[in-house]
C-alpha cells in the first residue's frame, strides 16, 4: 500500500454554482498530483467537513483513474523528471511535426 499525504488548496465557495471548490493535492514519493474538486454543500457547512468531503471525492477519482484535468509534477531531483524542451520534442515527434517545413 502506498503512503501519501493530502492537502486542500484554494478552498472557496462559488455562489453562482452553490458549490465549494478546491484543489486537492496528493504528495507521494517525488510526485504531486492535483485534482480539482467541487461539492454542493450549504455555505454554513463547517470547514473540516467540506475539506474532508473534497478529499474523499478526490481520493475516489484518484483510485478510479477518472480525474479530469489532473496535474502531475515530479520533484526536480527525481530521475523521471522531464524538461519542457524534451516534452516538446516528444510531442512533435509523436505527431511527426518535427520534419515538416514551417514556412511563415
Amino acid at each position: 500500500m502506498s503512503r501519501y499525504t493530502t492537502e486542500v488548496r484554494n478552498l472557496h465557495f462559488n455562489a453562482a454554482t452553490g458549490q465549494f471548490e478546491a484543489l486537492v493535492v496528493f504528495h507521494e514519493g517525488g510526485e504531486t498530483r492535483t485534482y480539482p474538486s467541487a461539492i454542493s454543500r450549504p455555505i454554513s457547512t463547517e470547514f473540516e467537513r467540506v475539506s474532508r468531503d473534497l478529499v474523499v471525492q478526490a481520493k475516489a477519482r484518484r483510485r478510479a483513474g477518472t480525474g479530469r484535468l489532473v496535474a502531475q509534477k515530479r520533484r526536480a531531483g527525481s530521475s523521471a523528471a522531464t524538461s519542457v524542451s524534451d516534452m516538446a520534442r516528444a510531442m512533435l515527434s509523436s505527431f511527426d511535426l518535427g520534419r515538416q517545413n514551417r514556412a511563415a
